[in-house]
């Protein structure tokens, strides 16, 4: 099994709330050509084809995978299968009583689901790992945040780690509120569970994983608290991450509100 395989499986076994996870690792040397994407392509529905008919092939073959996983992890739950749309902002459409999140970089694919009595909603993103150029960090990091990262000892990509948190956040937030959420809308603090160096033929890397906090800023939730009283869930939540082999993907879940 895939290094990349295995670390995304122990991802999803630390969210629990009967959240399912999958994924797809690319070969090091694949190349999505029009011939893959098109192979990719053709075990999609015909709606779902026409999405991307247009896009380039690496584009085509990222949403094929992506949603060949859903497909597959709705399949576990039970469901038939349905053609996965998007809406306006490009966000997938789930069938009643279930959400989830895809993501995807270079080489690598991955979908959560989960039902809805079990979980609000749930954010999942992927990067590649390595440092953001500063301009970015400066651009997506609150000061607070910024020297939050500063003072960690952990050599690792955690600017890229922030990034991807927030990314993340945003797809939990978009199907509760139907709103967007800037990357200065939220607070996030890293915590750096485990450190570890692993050495391969050629090099010496170091792989990691942790968990975040974040909190939405109250003046944010106060615009959608009466249109979206369930947004108030992100005052305070929690999420996971993981650095591993060039790879980095954060997660996170939000129970479904018990009813008394």
């Amino acid at each position: 099994m895939s290094q990349h395989l295995y670390t995304f499986y122990q991802l999803v076994s630390h969210l629990g709330h009967g959240v399912n996870g999958n994924c797809f690792c690319d070969d090091e040397d694949f190349t999505a050509t029009s011939a893959a994407a098109a192979e990719a392509l053709a075990q999609l529905l015909p709606a779902e084809r026409e999405l991307v008919a247009q896009a380039v092939p690496s584009r085509q073959w990222e949403f094929a995978r992506t949603r060949l996983l859903a497909h597959e992890l709705l399949s576990t739950l039970g469901y038939p299968r349905v053609d996965l749309l998007r809406d306006e902002q490009r966000a997938p459409l789930w069938p009643v009583g279930v959400c989830g999140a895809l993501a995807h970089t270079h080489g690598f694919q991955c979908a959560l689901v989960a039902t809805t009595d079990r979980v609000l909603t749930l954010g999942l993103d992927a990067e590649r790992a390595g440092p953001l150029p500063l301009d970015v960090l400066e651009s997506i990091a609150s000061p607070g945040e910024r020297q939050h990262l500063s003072q960690q000892a952990a050599h690792l990509p955690l600017d890229t780690v922030l990034f991807s948190a927030k990314e993340a956040l945003y797809k939990a937030w978009y199907p509760v509120t139907g709103a967007w959420l800037g990357f200065e809308d939220a607070e996030l603090n890293l915590i750096v569970d485990s450190v570890t160096a692993k050495t391969s033929e050629t090099t010496t890397y170091l792989s990691g994983s942790g968990r975040f906090t974040a909190r939405v800023e109250e003046q944010v939730l106060a615009l959608y608290e009466d249109t979206s009283p369930q947004c108030m869930e992100f005052a305070e939540c929690s999420g996971v991450w993981v650095v591993e082999e060039g790879l980095i993907v954060t997660a996170l879940v939000l129970p479904a509100p018990q009813v008394d």
